[in-house]
């Protein structure tokens, strides 16, 4: 079963309190296991639409995050993420922020042709819901907002080089500021972006592996705010 239209939450524009914050919404779902090549099924989530991005990570100063999200088993939102209920029921996903990189600025803004895709796991839930590399080990470590991100890296189905960040421990509500996340690469590694790399995509969401029965994906406060 895919994600039911009915269960997806939508404002207009003009219900935007603010040009860097989102109004709440949630999402229901319930996938078998994918493939190995594509565990994947779904990306539900909230794209920054900005005139500050693209950007180049030189000019980066900020990317300050502000938000809250729950999981919980059936079809409505819930106050507070039980992990262990989760496990219990099979539920392989995580929670996310997702980013595309590019020398080029209008590659940049695509999530098919950018050369980079860096993430930040604020959750992984389940053990089919792997970092792509994982099987080679964390090559840094970041503490972030008292939040502790380990990065690992490898290439996926597309050619792209992904980096993601994950922490340590789940954070279901999170404040601070993850630009060190993306400055951190380019002082890291030749074959990792670089201070002129354009950031030109930004998104928050959870990638949808599977699940024994529907779960929800609820996002109760969300606000980005990208600083130049």
């Amino acid at each position: 079963m895919g994600m039911d239209p009915s269960k997806i939450t939508t404002f207009d524009n003009e219900t935007y309190a603010t040009s860097t914050t989102a109004p709440e919404f949630s999402v229901t779902w319930q996938y078998p296991p994918g493939s190995t090549a594509a565990p994947v099924h779904a990306f539900p989530n909230a794209q920054v639409n900005s005139s500050d991005i693209p950007i180049k990570l030189q000019s980066l100063k900020e990317i300050n995050l502000d938000l809250h999200w729950t999981y919980g088993i059936g079809t409505k939102d819930v106050a507070s993420t039980n992990m262990q209920t989760l496990t219990n029921n099979s539920v392989e996903t995580n929670v996310a922020i997702d980013m595309f990189l590019d020398s080029d600025k209008t590659k940049s803004q695509s999530s098919s042709d950018a050369q980079y895709e860096v993430m930040v796991w604020l959750a992984t839930i389940g053990s089919s819901a792997q970092p792509i590399g994982l099987e080679n080990g964390a090559v840094s470590t970041q503490v972030v907002n008292n939040s502790t991100f380990n990065l690992y890296t490898g290439e996926n189905s597309l050619n792209q080089t992904v980096l993601t960040w994950v922490a340590a421990n789940a954070t279901e509500i999170f404040s601070g500021d993850i630009a060190p996340l993306l400055t951190k690469l380019s002082a890291m590694n030749t074959t990792f972006p670089t201070s002129s790399t354009y950031l030109g995509y930004l998104s928050f969401g959870s990638e949808a592996f599977s699940s024994n029965v529907n779960v929800t994906f609820s996002v109760p406060k969300l606000s980005i705010d990208v600083q130049s």
